[in-house]
């Protein structure tokens, strides 16, 4: 298939800089956010668990847990604590905010990789985790089952957003439809409110996505090409993209 368009459904700041990529190998970016976010009411203070333990840790697991998570944490939380980041975007978020992030390592910057360096280099302790609500489960399991007293807190949540009408005419004319996912719920979302015939080019293009777990869904959605790429930074995904249409 001869590829003019990428469908890119992550969101802001990531949405931005991949776009230009997309661009720069000659494909047309239909920029389809499927969510904004905002704060919840939650506000993080120190607990039992936290004040009792020696080794603390507060896990960023998004850049928007460091943009909302930053304003519901009490000071005294991040005093004598270590910063955990899920992966290089979020880290660069903490950096910007003046902390230094312990960072799962690469290239899936996934909950495996960020247990796995946790379990690796620091002693069982109190954990916070700040995240969306219903996210992260994985994460807040693992430490669990590693003897962590953890707080899984919704510091954002996700508002669905349905895509523009004049982005779902361009997939309807398009040459070939290539797609990233780094979302399932956003796949789900964007997929149900596409009309039929742009459903149909984004799944008879290739999908590529940052999970096992997505390359099973983007199945079950139909999508026939299915390529999972090495992580999710933009760079892993822009390099997915020149494989496909190399």
């Amino acid at each position: 298939m001869v590829y003019t368009h990428a469908l890119l459904s992550r969101p802001e700041p990531q949405l931005t800089e991949l776009a230009g990529g997309i661009r720069a190998v000659h494909l047309t970016p239909v920029c389809m956010p499927a969510f904004t976010f905002s704060a919840t009411d939650e506000s993080v203070v120190p607990d039992a668990a936290w004040r009792n333990h020696a080794t603390r840790l507060l896990i960023f697991t998004s850049p928007r847990a460091v943009e909302f998570g930053l304003r519901a944490l009490q000071d005294t939380m991040l005093q004598d604590c270590r910063v955990v980041s899920v992966g290089p975007a979020t880290t660069r978020e903490l950096a910007a905010a003046g902390l230094a992030a312990l960072q799962a390592p690469g290239p899936t910057f996934d909950s495996d990789a960020l247990l796995a360096c946790v379990e690796s280099q620091l002693q069982p302790g109190a954990a916070v985790i700040l995240a969306a609500p219903g996210g992260r489960e994985a994460i807040q399991d693992g430490l669990q089952e590693m003897g962590w007293q953890v707080r899984l807190v919704p510091v954002y949540r996700r508002e669905p957003v349905d895509p523009d009408p004049l982005n779902i005419a361009v997939l309807e004319a398009a040459g070939g439809v290539l797609s990233i996912w780094t979302s399932g719920t956003a796949m789900d979302h964007l997929l149900s409110k596409l009309s039929a015939r742009a459903r149909d080019q984004v799944r008879a293009g290739t999908a590529i996505v940052v999970a096992e777990r997505l390359v099973q869904r983007a199945g079950q959605l139909g999508f026939g090409d299915v390529r999972l790429a090495t992580g999710a930074s933009n760079s892993a995904l822009l390099a997915a993209v020149d494989e496909v249409i190399a």
